[in-house]
C-alpha cells in the first residue's frame, strides 16, 4: 500500500505495527527522495497518505501519534522541574531517569520514550507473608522492590514493568513475526527444518508465533562500513570485517576475522557522540541504549566458519558489559550436528543462563565478540547471520542429515579414540567400544536407573540431557562411570548416601550437584578402580573430571577449622585441652596434630637420608567433648597419642559432612579436576587421598593422531611414549577453568604431588586445611591466576623431593615445578596471599614465589569474570609496561601480607627471581610475615636473583637455643648485594641475621 501510493524504497528493518487503534509506523531512512526532494528540509517529517495511516522516517527516532491510552503524563518531572517534553529530546539518554514520584520516565513518559505497549501485569503477587500478597502498585513504592521474585517465580522488574521502569522501547520489543522488506533474505533466527545440503541455502523462516528480537538481520543494521568511527565492527581496519549482502537464498551475514592477538567483534549501543555527549550514531536497540537481555532465554544464529576449527582452537564466543559473559565453545548442543561447517549455515541456540555470570546478568550487553585462540593457532573466520533473541528454544540437529554429511567425517567414527576439549585430548567415551561384559543403562523418567546387581566396574550410568537424576541412598553396586549429560544430584534424604565409582565425568551442559543441605546425613563418594592404558594413555579418567559442566560440592558448615591446644598433648595419654568453646566439633570427628618436634638438622645435604627421622603428624578420633570451666573445651581420643604435640601448636578439624576419597581397594588414586565453562565450587567437603601425580620426574605420555579423518575436534590417537607421571593429575584442579571457581572450608588430605591448583585459572582459595600434600599444598601454576589465597592451615608432613626448583626449571620448560615440599607456591605476583597459616614439616618452604619469566612471558591473563578489567587479555610484561615507573610489584596487585609458619623448613620463605629498576629502593613488599624456625639449622628467607625487598613488620624466630639458623640468605643478583630499606624487621634467636650477599 505504501510503495503504491508513494514509491518509497524504505530499508530493513521497516518496523510495522497496526492494529485498531494504532496507526502503521514505519521507521526507517528514505533512499530515493526524486519528486520528493523539495519537501524533505526537515529531520522529521508525517505523510498522510489515507485517513488513519502515518509513516514517519528520518535520523532521529518517529513517534506514534498519540492515542488518549498512550500519553505523556502533564504532572511527572524530575527533582530539578524537567517533564516529559525535556525526556522527549533526548529520549535515549533520559528515558531511564527517575522522578519525584519514583517512577522513571520510560513509564511515565510513554509518548515521548516509544513505551505504550507497556503494562504491568494485573495477576503478578509477591507474597510479603502466606495471607499477604502485593501487587505491582506495592512494587512502585519503592524500587528495590522490583527485585523482588513473586508467586509465579517471576522478578518484580519483568512483571511490573510500568512500576519499575523496565518498559521496552517499541523498536526492541519482542514482535509475533518480525517484518522484512527484503522478501528474498529469510529470518532465520528460530528455525525447526533441517539445513539444506548446499551452502547457498539458509534454514527456513522461524514459525509466526516465535517471539524474537531481532539484533542483526541485513547490512543496513551495521553502519557504513568504510567508516571506521561510525561502524559497528570493533577493529575493523585491522581485521577487514564485513557485511554482505545475501544472495541465491542466503541471508545477509556479517564476517568477522580474527588474529593472533585480537577477536572480532561487533558492537551494540551508541558508538558515536556529539557536541554535550550527546549519542548520534547507535547500533541495535538504534536509540543509544545497550539492550538487556537479563530476562530473554535464548540467544541465536546462524554461522558457517573458514580456517577452523582446529585442534587447538574451538569457535568460542562471548557477550561483553563492564565485565564478560561466560565464553560459549560453539559445538556440542550449542550447534546443529554438534559443530560448525564452512560449507552450510548451521544453527546456534545459546541458553542466556550459560551466558550470565555472577558479576554479568546481562542486563547491559555492549557486544558479541567471537575469539581468537591467540599465537601459534590459525586464525579463524566467523560469517554469522540472523542474529536474534528469542524465548522459544529451537529443535538443534543432533547428528548430520542424511542428505547433507558433514564434510570432515571420512572415516568410520568408532575408530575416533579422543577428543579434544579447551587444550587437552581426553578419550571417547560411548557404549561401542566397551568391552563385551559392560554395560551402559540410561535413566528414564527423571530416576536413577534400578540395577539389581552386577560386577564391580561393568556398568556405565548416563544421565541424558533431558534428565533430572536425584541419587539418595546407597546400592552397592561399584559403577564403572558416572556420564553427566543431564542434571544429577546427589543429596541425603533419610539416611547417609554412598556411592562408588571409577570415573564420574560432567560433560559441558550437565550439572553435577553433591550437596547436603544442612541434612544430619552425610554423603561419601569413593573412587574405585583402575585406569585403562590402552583407551587412557594420557590417564585423565579415573576420578571426578568436569569437561565445560557445572560441578558443585557443597557440604556443611564447618564451625572452627583450626583451634590452638591450650596445654601440650603428651604422647601416652589421649586428652587434649584445646582453647574455645562451642567449636562445633562431633563425636566420631576426626583432629588432626602437626609435627612439632624441634631440633631437626634440616638444612644438612644428608637429610633427612642419614637421620632418624620420623614424621609425627597424628589423628584424634573424638570420643568425647566437654567444656572446662576455665573456657577451653576438653578432647578426650579414641586412640592413645604417639607423640608429644607442643602447647600453642594448632589441631585441624578434618570431618565435612562429604567426604570424596580414593577407596583402600583402589588400584589408582582419583583426581578431581574442572577445566572449561560451566561452575566450580567446592565447599567444606574433605578429599582424601587423591591425586596420582608425584614429585618424581615428570614423564608425560606423548601421543600423535593417525591419518584417519574424522569430525572437528576429533582423532584417533596413537601412543608414541607411555608416561609413568603424568602432569596436572593433582587433588583438586581449576584447569584453564573460564569461570570463578570456589575452594572455600575443605579439608583436603594426603596428596603425593599438589593439593589444591589454580592453572591459568581464577579460584577464590579460602580457608581451607591442607594435611599432607608432598610437593605443595597450594599451587599458583602459570603466572596468570588472580585468585585470592587466604586463610588457609596448611600443615606439612616432610614430603617432596627435598630440592629447589631450579633443578628441574630449564630441563622441563618450566612445567615441573613445586615439587620440593612447599606450602604455598606461586609462580607470579597477581594474587592476594593473605592471613594464611603453616605448621609442621616441609621439605623445602612454607611459602614460595618463584617469578623466573622465562616460559610463561607470553602467557595472558585469561578473561574470567571477576578478574580486574585492566589486567585482561595482557601478559607479565604488558601489565609491568602499563603500570610504568617501577614495573610489576607483588603490590601492585597482588599482596604477601600476615601470613606465618611455625614449622621445620629448609627456607621459611623463597623469594626468587623478583625483577626490578635500576633505581628502585622499594621492590616488592613482605609485610607482617611471622617466620617461626622449629629446626636446628634452616634459613628463614631466602632470595635468589633479586635486588631489593621492603620488609615491613617482619619477624624471624628460632626456636634452639643454639642453632645455625641464618635470618636471610642472598644468593648471587649478579653482583649486587640485596637491599632491605626495612621499617620493622626483627631477628630473634637467629645464629646469623644475614648471610650471602644481603
Amino acid at each position: 500500500l505504501i510503495n503504491n501510493y508513494t514509491r518509497l524504497c524504505l530499508p530493513p528493518p521497516a518496523l510495522v505495527r497496526l492494529s485498531d487503534s494504532d496507526p502503521i509506523t514505519v521507521k526507517g531512512i528514505i533512499r530515493s527522495q526524486q519528486s520528493f526532494t523539495n519537501y524533505f528540509e526537515y529531520k522529521m517529517l508525517t505523510i498522510f497518505l489515507l485517513v488513519g495511516i502515518t509513516v514517519g522516517w528520518g535520523s532521529s527516532k518517529s513517534h506514534a501519534v498519540p492515542s488518549n491510552a498512550c500519553a505523556n503524563r502533564s504532572d511527572w518531572e524530575t527533582n530539578q522541574g524537567k517533564n516529559c517534553a525535556w525526556v522527549a529530546k533526548k529520549p535515549f539518554l533520559r528515558c531511564k531517569v527517575k522522578g519525584k514520584d519514583k517512577t522513571k520516565a520510560n513509564a511515565s513518559c510513554r509518548f515521548a520514550c516509544d513505551t505504550c505497549a507497556c503494562r504491568n501485569s494485573d495477576t503478578w503477587r509477591y507474597a510479603l507473608k502466606p495471607e499477604k500478597l502485593k501487587s505491582c502498585s506495592w512494587v512502585q513504592l519503592r524500587p528495590k522492590r522490583c527485585k523482588k521474585t513473586g508467586v509465579d517465580a517471576t522478578k518484580g522488574k519483568k512483571s511490573c514493568r510500568l512500576a519499575c521502569g523496565t518498559c521496552l522501547r517499541e523498536g526492541t520489543r519482542p514482535t509475533s513475526a518480525p517484518s522484512s522488506a527484503r522478501s528474498s533474505a529469510p529470518s532465520a533466527a528460530a528455525l525447526t527444518s533441517s539445513p539444506s545440503t548446499a551452502r547457498s541455502s539458509a534454514p527456513s523462516a522461524p514459525p509466526s508465533a516465535v517471539a524474537l528480537w531481532p539484533v542483526w538481520k541485513h547490512v543496513g543494521d551495521t553502519h557504513p562500513i568504510e567508516n571506521k568511527n561510525n561502524t559497528c565492527f570493533e577493529n575493523l581496519e585491522r581485521l577487514g570485517h564485513t557485511a554482505t549482502a545475501g544472495t541465491g537464498g542466503d541471508p545477509d551475514y556479517l564476517t568477522f576475522r580474527t588474529d593472533a592477538w585480537v577477536s572480532g567483534s561487533f558492537r551494540f549501543g551508541c558508538i558515536k557522540r556529539c557536541a554535550n555527549r550527546v549519542c548520534c550514531g547507535s547500533c541495535y536497540p538504534f536509540d543509544g541504549t545497550h539492550p538487556d537481555w537479563s530476562e530473554t532465554s535464548y540467544l541465536t544464529f546462524l554461522a558457517r566458519i573458514e580456517g577452523g576449527p582446529t585442534d587447538g582452537c574451538p569457535p568460542t564466543m562471548k557477550l561483553r558489559g563492564r565485565t564478560s559473559s561466560h565464553h560459549i565453545i560453539l559445538q556440542g548442543s550449542y550447534v546443529d550436528t554438534g559443530h560448525l561447517s564452512a560449507d552450510e549455515w548451521r544453527r546456534v541456540l545459546i541458553p542466556m543462563d550459560d551466558l550470565k555470570t555472577a558479576q554479568f546478568d546481562l542486563t547491559e550487553v555492549w557486544g558479541i565478540h567471537f575469539l581468537t585462540c591467540g599465537k601459534g593457532y590459525a586464525s579463524a573466520t566467523y560469517h554469522i547471520a540472523s542474529l536474534s533473541v528469542t524465548d522459544h528454544a529451537i529443535e538443534l540437529l543432533s547428528h548430520p542429515p542424511s542428505s547433507a554429511p558433514s564434510v570432515y567425517v571420512t572415516s568410520d567414527p568408532l575408530l575416533a579414540t579422543h577428543r579434544y576439549f579447551h587444550h587437552h585430548w581426553y578419550p571417547i567415551l560411548r557404549p561401542e567400544t566397551e568391552p563385551a561384559e559392560n554395560v551402559w543403562v540410561a535413566a528414564e523418567n527423571d530416576a536413577w536407573p534400578n540395577i539389581d546387581d552386577a560386577d564391580p566396574q561393568t556398568v556405565t550410568v548416563l544421565i541424558p540431557q533431558d534428565q533430572r537424576v536425584i541419587y539418595s541412598g546407597e546400592d552397592g553396586i561399584k559403577y564403572d562411570k558416572i556420564v553427566v549429560k543431564g542434571s544429577l544430584t546427589i543429596q541425603p534424604d533419610d539416611d547417609h548416601v554412598f556411592l562408588t565409582a571409577t570415573t564420574i565425568v560432567v560433560e559441558m551442559g550437565g550439572v553435577l550437584a553433591i550437596t547436603t543441605k544442612d541434612s544430619p546425613y552425610t554423603i561419601t563418594i569413593e573412587i574405585e578402580g583402575a585406569l585403562d592404558l590402552s583407551k587412557d594413555p594420557q590417564q585423565t579418567m579415573v576420578g571426578i573430571i568436569a569437561l565445560g559442566g557445572k560441578l558443585t560440592i557443597i557440604g556443611n558448615d564447618v564451625v572452627t577449622k583450626m583451634a590452638g591446644l591450650s596445654d601440650r598433648a603428651t604422647v601416652g595419654t589421649n586428652a587434649l585441652r584445646v582453647h574455645g568453646r562451642d567449636l562445633g566439633f562431633s563425636v566420631g570427628g576426626e583432629i588432626i596434630l602437626p609435627d612439632t618436634q624441634t631440633g631437626l638438622d634440616v638444612g644438612h645435604y644428608s637429610f633427612p637420608r642419614n637421620s632418624n627421622y620420623v614424621d609425627q603428624t597424628e589423628i584424634c578420633t573424638i570420643e568425647t567433648i566437654e567444656p572446662s570451666v576455665s573456657g577451653d573445651t576438653l578432647i578426650t581420643c579414641e586412640n592413645i597419642l604417639v607423640y608429644d604435640h607442643s602447647v600453642g601448636s594448632n589441631i585441624a578439624y578434618a570431618t565435612r559432612s562429604i567426604k570424596i576419597a580414593t577407596s583402600p581397594a583402589s588400584i589408582d588414586r582419583g583426581h578431581l579436576m574442572h577445566t572449561g565453562m560451566g561452575k566450580f565450587e567446592v565447599r567444606n567437603t574433605r578429599i582424601e587421598n587423591f591425586g596420582r601425580t608425584t614429585t618424581a620426574l615428570m614423564d608425560n605420555t606423548k601421543m600423535s593422531p593417525t591419518d584417519l579423518k574424522f569430525a572437528p575436534l576429533s582423532k584417533q590417537m596413537e601412543v608414541t611414549h607411555l608416561g609413568t607421571n603424568q602432569i596436572a593429575r593433582y587433588a583438586l584442579h581449576a584447569h584453564h577453568s573460564m569461570i570463578e571457581a570456589y575452594f572455600t572450608g575443605n579439608a583436603l588430605l594426603y596428596s603425593p604431588r599438589n593439593g589444591m591448583v589454580a592453572h591459568n585459572s581464577r579460584v577464590h582459595i579460602l580457608e581451607n586445611t591442607i594435611v599432607g600434600a608432598d610437593g605443595t599444598a597450594i599451587f599458583l601454576e602459570d603466572n596468570t591466576e588472580t585468585g585470592p589465597v587466604v586463610n588457609n592451615y596448611i600443615i606439612g608432613t616432610g614430603g617432596g623431593s627435598r630440592s629447589g626448583d631450579d633443578s628441574r626449571f630449564g630441563t622441563f620448560e618450566g612445567k615441573d615445578m613445586a615439587h620440593g615440599g612447599f606450602g604455598i607456591w606461586c609462580r607470579g605476583l597477581l594474587a592476594v596471599v593473605e592471613g594464611n597459616h603453616a605448621e609442621g614439616h616441609f621439605g623445602m618452604a612454607p611459602y614460595a614465589f618463584f617469578v623466573h619469566p622465562k616460559f610463561v612471558e607470553e602467557k595472558k591473563v585469561p578473561d574470567v569474570p571477576g578478574t580486574p578489567a585492566v589486567l585482561v587479555g595482557h601478559t607479565r610484561h604488558d601489565i609491568s609496561r602499563a603500570i610504568g615507573g617501577h614495573g610489576l610489584q607483588l603490590q601492585s596487585y597482588g599482596s604477601f601480607d600476615r601470613n606465618t609458619a611455625v614449622a621445620t623448613f629448609q627456607i621459611g620463605l623463597a623469594l626468587s627471581y623478583f625483577s626490578s629498576h635500576h633505581d628502585d629502593d622499594i621492590g616488592s613488599i613482605i609485610n607482617g610475615a611471622h617466620i617461626h624456625a622449629l629446626g636446628y639449622s634452616g634459613k628463614g628467607i631466602s632470595t635468589t636473583h633479586s635486588k631489593v625487598f621492603t620488609l615491613n613488620n617482619v619477624t624471624i624466630a628460632g626456636t634452639m637455643e643454639e642453632n645455625t639458623l641464618t635470618g636471610i640468605w642472598c644468593n648471587s643478583c649478579n653482583g649486587c648485594n640485596l637491599a632491605i630499606p626495612s621499617t620493622n624487621l626483627v631477628f630473634e634467636n637467629c645464629a646469623v641475621n644475614k648471610g650471602g650477599n644481603c
